[in-house]
C-alpha cells in the first residue's frame, strides 16, 4: 500500500477564533445596559477603559454629557444696521529732512 503525501502530513491545526478585546467586551456590556461598576468588577479592567468606551458610544450617538445642552438663543442680526461710508483721510505728504549744517555737525561731534 502506497502512502501519499497528504496522508503523511500532520493534521493542520484549526485557527482559534479571534477573541474580543476588552473594549469590545465593554461595549457589548454597555449596550446590554450594565452600569460602569458592574462592568469593572466583571471584567477586572481599569475604570478609564469603561469611561472611554462609554464616551465614544455617546459621541457616536450624538449624546453630550450627563446634562442636556442649553438651548440656543438667537441674537438679532447685524444686517439691519447700515454700514458707515468710508472716511477720506488726507494723503500724507512726504517731508524731506534738511541736512544738518556744518555747525550742527561739529556741535554733535563734540557732544558725542
Amino acid at each position: 500500500m502506497e502512502t501519499t503525501i497528504e496522508q503523511s502530513k500532520p493534521a493542520r491545526r484549526t485557527r482559534k477564533p479571534n477573541r474580543n478585546s476588552v473594549p469590545q467586551k465593554v461595549k457589548r456590556m454597555i449596550l446590554a445596559g450594565h452600569d460602569n461598576r458592574f462592568i469593572i468588577n466583571k471584567l477586572h479592567c481599569k475604570p478609564h477603559v469603561v469611561y472611554n468606551v462609554r464616551y465614544q458610544i455617546n459621541k457616536q450617538q450624538g449624546i453630550g454629557g450627563l446634562v442636556s445642552t442649553n438651548p440656543i438663543i438667537e441674537s438679532p442680526k447685524a444686517n439691519d444696521v447700515p454700514l458707515t461710508p468710508p472716511v477720506d483721510y488726507p494723503i500724507p505728504v512726504p517731508q524731506e529732512e534738511e541736512k544738518p549744517t556744518l555747525f550742527e555737525r561739529i556741535r554733535r561731534w563734540f557732544r558725542g
